[in-house]
């Protein structure tokens, strides 16, 4: 009997424990079915979102705010979905949101090229309100763009933009650059317009610049028209400056033009500087062709102003500096040969200064003590050596005595006592008295004692000279 119970306990618990079996895999099996079911509902709702978007052709937003910015979203692509939409943009709401948004983006000011471009079709739409919103930016950005977007308005309405930049209070210097912008947009068009309104003007130095620039930008266009301009003035010699960059930009637009103006010019100073900046660019161009040009002017002052320019650029070239030395030594006019002579013997002897030393005898006297002492100083810088032979076989004149002096006061600081055996070769007592001078000096920074021996030495002195140099190292 006991071990009958023990056997239907066992079965019993046996039961159950098939039972907890069967409901631990159907609750499993059910769990299956619903995630199956939730995947397939998924699925479904994409694919009929999908089909929803592409039939009734679903398009993103316009245009995101700054704070919808995810991490796929970059500064570049807002910018894009602002500006591609500007041609719809139809009040001002829409250019200032755009425009808040690109000024956060934007940053330094080499980035406001967006900017530009936004304003460039707000202008057209509202004028007054673009203007306006300027004022907003801060310092930076607003001087930045101020003067681009005022020449862009004034092309919409000269005088609307120029009041509206009359009611601002900028700082001088801004103001200034945008009252140019304004003009020279203007000036672009009609330059004779803009010189009009610009005359009206009552600061007379604001009204002067103004009109120089826009002188300048008719000029780029059309210099000729721009210099006949100013002819017509009552008073021409007024604009004598602006006229030289306007003749140079001529120069570069037609030569020719530009040389037939000169030949038909009164004779001035003005005429002269123009003179000058033409021969430089001829000689520039072609030496020989602006030497032969300059022969052929009639007018003596003229032909002045012409050859110094062009001789003085024919020296750089080793193969016309004998031409250019010619030429100068030919002049009728001594005043004019002198100049010439020493001009170019000042930049020949840098590089050649034995053509200097070999024609040296050719020169006029009058020239040829200063011509020594640059010949003195070029050959000394080359080499030093070469130059006191050279000037000790000079023979004795004022032009050798001053070439000494000058290579003795360049040996001086390493050899005083060379120095001095040069100057006992010097003929001039003044040129000798002051090369002693500046060696006796020297030493007597560093010897005090030896300088006064020297000085006693000299025996060749005068008292008067004794006496000076005694004074000069106490």
């Amino acid at each position: 009997m006991k071990y009958r119970r023990l056997i239907v306990l066992s079965l019993s618990a046996l039961a159950l424990i098939l039972l907890a079996i069967q409901l631990f895999f159907n609750n499993n099996e059910q769990n299956l079915n619903t995630q199956e079911a939730t995947k397939k509902d998924t699925k479904n709702h994409k694919e009929s979102s999908l089909t929803f978007n592409k039939k009734n052709k679903l398009a993103p937003p316009i245009r995101a705010s700054i704070k919808e910015v995810g991490p796929q979203q970059t500064e570049s692509n807002l910018d894009l979905l602002c500006l591609e939409q500007l041609h719809t943009f139809s009040n001002n709401d829409d250019f200032e949101q755009c425009a808040n948004d690109l000024v956060v983006l934007s940053g330094e000011n080499k980035e406001l090229s967006n900017l530009r471009t936004l304003f460039t079709h707000w202008l057209n739409v509202d004028l007054q309100a673009s203007l306006n919103y300027l004022l907003s930016l801060d310092v930076e950005h607003r001087d930045y763009l101020l003067s681009w977007i005022l020449k862009g308005a004034s092309t919409i309405d000269f005088e609307a933009t120029l009041s509206w930049l009359e009611d601002q209070h900028f700082e001088r210097d801004i103001y200034i650059d945008a009252v140019t912008s304004i003009y020279n947009a203007l000036a672009y068009d009609d330059p004779e317009q803009a010189i009009y309104y610009a005359e009206q003007l009552k600061n007379h130095d604001l009204k002067s610049h103004v009109i120089d620039n826009i002188l300048e930008t008719w000029a780029n266009k059309n210099a000729d028209l721009a210099i006949q301009w100013i002819d017509r003035q009552p008073r021409p010699d007024f604009y004598s400056d602006i006229k030289t960059s306007l003749f140079l930009l001529l120069i570069q637009q037609d030569a020719q033009k530009a040389g037939d103006y000169l030949n038909n010019l009164a004779e001035t100073e003005s005429k002269s500087r123009l003179v000058i900046h033409y021969a430089h660019q001829l000689a520039t161009q072609d030496i020989k062709h602006a030497i032969i040009w300059s022969e052929n002017l009639n007018d003596h002052s003229t032909y002045r102003a012409a050859i110094l320019p062009i001789l003085e650029l024919a020296v750089q070239d080793s193969e016309y500096q004998t031409l250019a030395l010619d030429i100068a030594l030919a002049q009728k006019d001594k005043a004019l040969r002198d100049k010439l002579v020493i001009d170019l013997s000042l930049q020949i002897a840098a590089k050649n200064p034995n053509l200097i030393a070999d024609r040296m005898t050719q020169f006029p006297d009058a020239t040829q003590t200063k011509v020594s002492g640059i010949l003195a100083q070029k050959m000394y810088e080359r080499n030093a050596n070469t130059a006191i032979e050279w000037v000790n076989s000079l023979p004795f004149n004022a032009a050798s005595d001053y070439a000494k002096r000058i290579i003795g006061e360049n040996i001086l600081t390493n050899d005083w006592n060379g120095a001095l055996k040069l100057a006992d070769t010097i003929q001039s007592q003044n040129e000798r008295f002051l090369l002693i001078k500046q060696t006796v000096s020297h030493i007597n920074r560093t010897n005090p004692e030896q300088a006064r021996s020297i000085v006693e030495s000299l025996t060749e002195l005068s008292t008067d000279e004794h006496e000076q140099l005694k004074k000069s190292l106490q």
